[in-house]
Parts: C-alpha cells; structure tokens; sequence
C-alpha cells in the first residue's frame, strides 16, 4: 500500500520536472540536498544557542 505523502511527493516531483525542464532525478537530487542544509542549519541554530552566555536574572534582595 503506497502512503499518501509518498504519492503526493512523486507527483510534485514530475509537476516540478514539466515546468522546469529537469529531470524528476535531479529534481529528487535537490530537494534531498534542501532537506540536508535544513538540518545541517538546525543543527548550527541549536550549537550556537548553546554558546551564548545565560543572562542571570537580577538578585532579589
């Protein structure tokens, strides 16, 4: 049984492939390479979070 996003995904690829004129394998190529950079951008966004020094909150005294 095919999944729905898997059919839904495979006919963007062959709408993005008609309009652009790639093939669907480069198309494939890019949005895996896309997918790839997000996470690797992730990644970054979450280490340099960690790096930045805490604010300490006021002393209530």
């Amino acid at each position: 049984m095919l999944d729905n996003k898997k059919i839904e995904e495979s006919t963007q690829i062959a709408l993005f492939a008609e309009l652009d004129g790639g093939s669907t394998s480069t198309i494939r190529n890019h949005r895996f390479t896309l997918r790839e950079k997000k996470k690797q951008a992730k990644l970054f966004l979450a280490i340099m979070e960690l790096s930045q020094p805490k604010a300490e909150p006021p002393d209530r005294a």
